[in-house]
């Protein structure tokens, strides 16, 4: 019994597992548990990292489940502030063929949703804006959330905003806000902004504006004076905060008043001073009041200040005096039946007798001024004090005061310099002239009138009756054509003007320029020398040693520093050299430039010193009979007489380089391309095979002094300056035999453009039948393959990189005795349109026949 219920409780387990393999299907471990859990408590979000193969996730906040889709959860709905216990696992399912468990519970941790902070607002903008004039304070309504205020002004009215076109701001501004003093006198506009707290609050917008006119009241003057001389009045302050406030006046106010009306319509000067009405001539008492002119936009006029003027019964004081060119002027009175003149000497005593005193009558009716020739007087060199009095006989007038003294000094003018002559040498002429009584010294004017000294213009002071041109500056480094004219001068406490000018023949200083320097002739027979300045030109000379002085002279415009010779245009003989030199021209005439001088001053300079290298006019050296070659890399070339050595040019036309001996290309320039012999080996290294450009130039001793050029280039004929080269032989020939096929395998050959095989059977090749569709890149002529590189496969083969193969079994029939041949083939055509190399020899293999 007990072996049956044993048996079936095994079948049963055979059954179950049976059934589990037939199903493919096994059940896994438990999921991981999510790790990570946090909780963002603003942004009211849970997250853990993702578990694999997870069909989803619970979510169990204080006891209660929540399912989540993937690892995140906001649980929204939870209270503010309050803390819940969260914990998290991942829930199983199945996944492909795979089915798994839910994980075990995470740890848990507490989350306490919170409430997020509001967005920022700007706080409401100030009302209640308020002005008490009185006291000059701005007020406004305060808000408990701001945590200041900013007051800001702008001058309104039109007028541009204060500080360089920003508005006047006053920050950590506290209410009430005081005006004054904070804000010049003028009219604005006032606004005012809350500042936030930089958290919750932003700053408010400004407030509506209100008008404000901030207006101070000019001080009165508190002096004034009338001047009876000059019939003028005059006032201003003594305090200098009243004279600061009073200089924002736009003027003042003056009136003129007689038993309380107006004599004349109100004046109104900028400044502080004006002239009385002309009706104050009447004797009479005046009111004169007197206030400062307010802008009316910060500051009103001042209050009157007046006082009483009571005008003399004498007339009015003679005015404005001044004496010119002799004669006394004064302003003239209508009422005036003359005038009497004083002139006392300043020297003498103020007494009741003048010095010299005289009657002028009077003018016309209408006449502005009186006048009187001083020169009745006879009066003496000296200063003079003297004054007017207006004479009135007519009632109820009476003379006025005399003037105030006028300072009136008598010159007299000193004679002129007389009989000026030059004297002396050129280089250190004197002017001198006979010495004028009583001057105090000479004035010398140099105008100059040259083109070269047409700016020139200065003034000379001497002591002495002469004046030496070199002393002053104008001398021979100063040439040029000067106007010369001088006056005495006078000595004021002696009473003498200074002397009219006296004119003096024009001083001509004239220079002898500096000779040209930096004088050099370079291989080219160009010559060159440094300007000299003031140089009309340049002349020339060439002499020959132990010639005449000048074989050859050459003039030049100024503007030319350098010339190159040549001595068949200047007419020289060939084989001689000859030195040369460079003189300056300057702008006096000589017998060779007839020229007028009127406005000539420099001389010509003398000559240069020789040059370092003598002009050459050498003979060209011929090359005669022969031909250039090039013959297995030797370069020859005929030897023609007087030639000092070669220069040899050789030019890759396929490269388009130069080619380098002693890594110096061979351009026909440098020194080191220089050959002595009329030969030149070349290496086949130095000369790879291409297309060349080769020419030899005889040189000539000239370079040396002598009299020989060089030579025209004798240059390689194009077909004799191409380098061609046979390809090598092809190395490594084999054939490998395999299975009915052949293949034929060897090294390749560099700059081969192809491949020629020709097949043998025995001793005698013979043709065979050749499929109809070629591989490409091969063709047939006769009993011959050729293929092209691309025709031919290249096998690795290390070390010695590859082999090149051709299979050559489509060519052969079954047989025996089987020989091959191939050519590497070259890129040359006879024609000169094709490369630099020439086919190979043959190279054959295998050294036994092979047998397909």
């Amino acid at each position: 019994m007990i072996a049956r219920k044993f048996f079936a409780a095994l079948f049963a387990v055979l059954f179950f597992a049976s059934a589990l393999f037939a199903c493919g299907t096994r059940v896994n471990a438990p999921l991981p548990v999510p790790a990570g859990l946090k909780a963002d408590n603003i942004a009211r979000v849970l997250s853990w990292e993702a578990v694999p193969d997870a069909s989803g996730y619970s979510v169990e906040i204080d006891g209660t489940d929540y399912g989540a889709a993937d690892n995140t959860y906001s649980p929204l709905f939870l209270a503010n502030d309050r803390t819940y216990s969260v914990r998290v696992k991942a829930v199983g399912g199945k996944s492909g063929k795979k089915t798994y468990a839910d994980s075990d519970w995470s740890e848990k941790i507490a989350y306490t949703p919170e409430t997020p902070d509001p967005e920022p607002a700007a706080l409401p903008k100030p009302t209640g804006l308020y002005v008490y004039d009185n006291i000059k304070q701005l007020q406004w309504t305060l808000d408990g959330r701001a945590a200041g205020y900013t007051v800001r002004a702008v001058k309104g009215a039109g007028e541009p905003i204060s500080y360089n076109g920003e508005p006047i701001l006053f920050d950590d501004a506290a209410m009430p806000f005081t005006l004054a003093p904070a804000l010049e006198p003028g009219v604005y506009k006032l606004s005012v902004g809350a500042k936030g707290d930089g958290g919750r609050w932003l700053d408010s917008p400004w407030s509506d504006e209100v008008g404000f006119t901030y207006v101070v009241q000019l001080p009165t003057p508190d002096f004034f004076q009338v001047n009876e001389y000059e019939n003028t009045i005059e006032w201003g302050y003594q305090n200098e905060a009243d004279r600061a406030l009073a200089a924002h006046a736009v003027g003042y106010t003056v009136e003129i008043m007689y038993e309380g009306s107006l004599v004349v319509p109100p004046y109104e000067p900028t400044e502080p001073s004006c002239t009385l009405a002309a009706c104050t001539v009447y004797q009479r008492t005046y009111t004169i009041r007197i206030r400062a002119r307010g802008d009316g936009k910060g500051y009103d006029s001042s209050p009157w200040v007046e006082t009483a003027h009571t005008v003399a019964a004498n007339r009015p004081t003679p005015v404005e005096l001044l004496v010119f060119n002799g004669v006394l002027r004064w302003r003239a009175d209508d009422y005036a039946t003359g005038y009497a003149i004083e002139i006392r000497a300043e020297s003498t005593d103020d007494g009741d007798t003048a010095d010299f005193s005289a009657t002028a009558p009077p003018v016309p009716q209408g006449a502005s001024y009186a006048a009187y020739d001083l020169s009745a007087f006879s009066l003496p060199r000296g200063a003079y004090r003297i004054t007017v009095q207006t004479l009135c006989a007519s009632s109820p007038w009476s003379d006025s005061l005399k003037s105030r003294p006028y300072t009136y000094t008598k010159t007299e003018k000193l004679s002129a310099p007389s009989s000026p002559a030059f004297s002396g040498e050129p280089s250190n002429r004197v002017l001198s002239w006979t010495a004028v009584p009583y001057a105090n010294g000479y004035t010398v004017e140099a105008r100059g009138t040259s083109p070269s000294s047409v700016a020139f213009f200065q003034t000379f002071t001497v002591t002495d009756a002469f004046f030496a041109f070199a002393e002053h500056g104008l001398g021979a480094d100063a040439p040029g054509i000067y106007s010369i004219r001088l006056y005495a001068r006078g000595d004021v406490g002696a009473f003498y003007e200074d002397s009219d000018w006296t004119d003096s023949p024009t001083y001509k200083v004239t220079a002898k320029l500096s000779a040209p320097a930096g004088v050099t002739l370079d291989n080219d027979n160009v010559l060159s020398w440094n300007p000299v300045s003031r140089a009309t030109g340049y002349r020339i000379g060439l002499s020959e040693s132990g010639g005449p002085p000048f074989a050859a002279t050459v003039n030049v415009g100024a503007a030319t520093v350098s010339y190159r010779l040549s001595g068949a245009e200047l007419g020289l003989p060939q084989g001689y050299s000859y030195r040369v030199r460079v003189m300056a021209l300057g702008d006096l005439p000589d017998t060779n430039l007839p020229v007028p001088d009127e406005f000539c001053v420099f001389l010509d300079s003398d000559w240069s010193d020789g040059t370092a290298a003598a002009l050459v006019v050498p003979v060209q050296i011929v090359w005669g009979t022969g031909v250039l070659s090039l013959t297995s890399y030797e370069l020859t070339w005929p030897a023609p007489d007087h030639a000092a050595g070669y220069v040899l040019y050789v030019k890759d036309l396929t490269a388009d380089a130069f080619l380098k001996i002693n890594n110096l290309p061979l351009d026909g320039e440098s020194a080191a391309a220089r050959l002595s012999d009329n030969r030149y080996l070349f290496s086949p290294t130095l000369l790879p095979p291409g297309r060349y450009e080769i020419k030899v130039r005889a040189l000539g001793d000239k370079a040396d002094g002598g009299p020989h050029d060089d030579s025209e280039w004798l240059v390689l004929a194009p077909e004799d300056s191409v380098i061609c080269v046979n390809l090598p032989p092809v190395e490594a020939l084999d054939v490998s035999v395999s299975a009915g096929s052949a293949t034929l395998r060897w090294k390749p050959v560099e700059h081969a453009a192809g491949y020629k095989i020709r097949l043998f059977q025995g001793l005698v090749s013979f043709e065979w039948s050749i499929p109809g569709s070629l591989p490409a890149g091969v063709s047939v002529s006769g009993s011959y393959l050729t293929a092209d590189a691309s025709a031919v496969t290249l096998i690795p083969a290390a070390p010695n990189g590859f082999w090149a193969s051709f299979d050559l079994t489509p060519y052969l029939p079954s047989g025996t005795d089987y020989t091959v041949t191939i050519t590497a083939l070259g890129d040359y055509k006879a024609d000169g349109t094709g490369g630099f190399y020439r086919d190979a020899a043959a190279a054959s293999a295998p050294s036994d026949p092979f047998t397909v």
